[in-house]
């Protein structure tokens, strides 16, 4: 409540924008899910009574998709039961590597596996390590720029961050989550009050990245937006405001 009073006191005085009103009413804190309201809508939108073209089926243009594209969309899921075994260190890398690494620069700008609003990347991925070959277990802060992880804390942390997560047993099963959380104050310094919407888009290209190449590994994810928001925070030693969590994403060897 002391916080919801300083950013209601804050868009009174209009240092803070609406948008950081809803992220605070939106945190699970003490809040429940609301029940369904209204009529359901569907899940497909039909447009009825207007000319169509057929399109070619998925499997008659799978062809056109190099490199094996194709399949590992089309067996993309959203995998919450892992097998027996942890996860390699080099399996770690190329997760990271190729869904939020740095792979060179151009004019002035990183250039990143995930498209983003002004090529501010404000994406940022701690890995929460309980059985990772060859690495302490622990919360790590990913540091792209020296493709390094860096121990924030070190321990088994899983059990906590699945009792953050509404008790979701396959966050704590997991041997790895990665927890992504964005850098607000990035996006924000260039696009003011526009920024809350686009630092959901580059968490959900950032998110999408992982589930492909954990499909491409063999390794199985799942992303987790159900979680107490402050508590996530001072997991990580973030302080919920300039940099705040978005997903966690358990990974393990796919069945």
């Amino acid at each position: 409540m002391e916080e919801m009073g300083r950013v209601l006191a804050g868009v009174g005085s209009g240092e803070v924008e609406p948008a950081r009103v809803y992220h605070e009413f939106a945190k699970l804190d003490g809040v429940r899910f609301p029940a369904p309201v209204g009529r359901f809508p569907g899940l497909v939108k039909r447009v009825r009574g207007l000319r169509e073209v057929k399109l070619p089926s998925g499997r008659d243009v799978a062809h056109l998709l190099k490199g094996g594209l194709a399949e590992i969309i089309v067996r993309r899921r959203s995998r919450r039961e892992y097998g027996p075994g942890g996860v390699r260190l080099e399996e770690l890398a190329a997760l990271l590597h190729f869904s939020v690494g740095i792979w060179g620069s151009k004019y002035g700008y990183l250039l990143r596996p995930y498209p983003s609003a002004g090529a501010l990347q404000p994406v940022e991925v701690y890995p929460v390590i309980g059985d990772v070959d060859g690495v302490e277990p622990g919360i790590y802060h990913y540091d792209p720029s020296s493709s390094s992880l860096k121990l924030l804390r070190a321990g088994d942390w899983r059990g906590e961050l699945m009792r953050i997560a509404l008790d979701q047993e396959h966050v704590g099963e997991a041997p790895l989550d990665l927890v992504l959380t964005v850098v607000y104050a990035r996006t924000r310094w260039k696009y003011g009050i526009r920024a809350y919407r686009y630092v959901h888009l580059d968490t959900g290209f950032a998110a999408q990245n992982i589930y492909l190449v954990a499909e491409a590994l063999g390794l199985g994810t799942c992303a987790v937006g159900a979680f107490y928001d402050d508590d996530l925070s001072d997991l990580l030693g973030i302080d919920g405001w300039n940099e705040f969590p978005m997903l966690i994403m358990p990974v393990g060897r796919r069945r």
